[in-house]
C-alpha cells in the first residue's frame, strides 16, 4: 500500500489523497467496500482524532484484481487551518488501514498535519475504485 497525490490534488481547504491498493499475490483478489483508515503518530502507532468516515456518494462495487494489478480509495483531509484554535494540529507519521472484511491493519507512511481535537477536521475516505495513477 501507499499514498499518493489524487488527480487535481485537492480544492479550497482540502488535500485529496489516493491510498493505492496492490494485489501483491499471485492469485485474483476481490475487493469491494471502503478501507478503514486512521491517522496515527508516534512510535506505538497511536490513533489520532477519529477513523475516516465513509464517503456514501460513491456506491461500493466488487473489484476483481489480478496479480500485481492496483486499485485505489480517495481520501479527503481538511487542512488544519480551517478550525482554528480547536484543531489542536499535530504531524502525523501515516495511516492505518484495514482492508475491506480485514481484521489486520497495515501502515502507510505519509507524513502531514492534521487535527487532533476529537472530531474536528475528520478525514473522509470513499470506497475501492479501479485505476491506481493521476
Amino acid at each position: 500500500m501507499a499514498v499518493q497525490g489524487a488527480p487535481g490534488g485537492g480544492a479550497a481547504g482540502s488535500q485529496y489523497l489516493w491510498l493505492i491498493l496492490t494485489n501483491a499475490t499471485s492469485k485474483t483478489c476481490t475487493l469491494e467496500g471502503y478501507p478503514g483508515v486512521s491517522w496515527v503518530t508516534g512510535d506505538n502507532g497511536q490513533q489520532v482524532n477519529q477513523p475516516a468516515e465513509r464517503d456514501t456518494s460513491i456506491a461500493p462495487k466488487q473489484l476483481s484484481l489480478q496479480p500485481a494489478q492496483a486499485a485505489h480509495a480517495q481520501i479527503r483531509s481538511p487542512q488544519p487551518g480551517n478550525f482554528g484554535d480547536s484543531c489542536k494540529p499535530i504531524e502525523i507519521r501515516g495511516y492505518r488501514v484495514y482492508l475491506p472484511d480485514e481484521t489486520a491493519a497495515d501502515f502507510v507512511p505519509f507524513q502531514q498535519q492534521v487535527c487532533s481535537a476529537d472530531g474536528v477536521g475528520r478525514a473522509q475516505v470513499g470506497p475501492v475504485e479501479t485505476g491506481a495513477s493521476e
